[in-house]
């Protein structure tokens, strides 16, 4: 199990509407990965816990970095569980 936390600016200001949007897209994205996380949206930045198979964090990570919704991201914490 791999853990990976990161920081993110948002590319603009979410409406309620459009964060049940992003969640439902997330949600279902997650489940087709086999990962868990929790995001937390907060004065126009992301900041989110993942947790999978470290393979796929990566690759998700890296397909992330080019969705419009995100302007720049930053690693802080990776863990790896044994």
């Amino acid at each position: 199990m791999y853990t990976l936390t990161y920081e993110s600016v948002a590319a603009k200001e979410f409406s309620n509407s459009e964060m049940d949007e992003l969640l439902q897209k997330a949600r279902s994205n997650n489940l087709k990965l086999e990962i868990t996380g929790c995001l937390i949206y907060y004065m126009g930045g992301f900041i989110q816990v993942l947790e999978g198979e470290k393979e796929v964090i990566k690759n998700f990570i890296q397909k992330s970095r080019s969705i419009s919704v995100i302007e720049k991201s930053i690693c802080f914490q990776t863990t790896t569980l044994k």
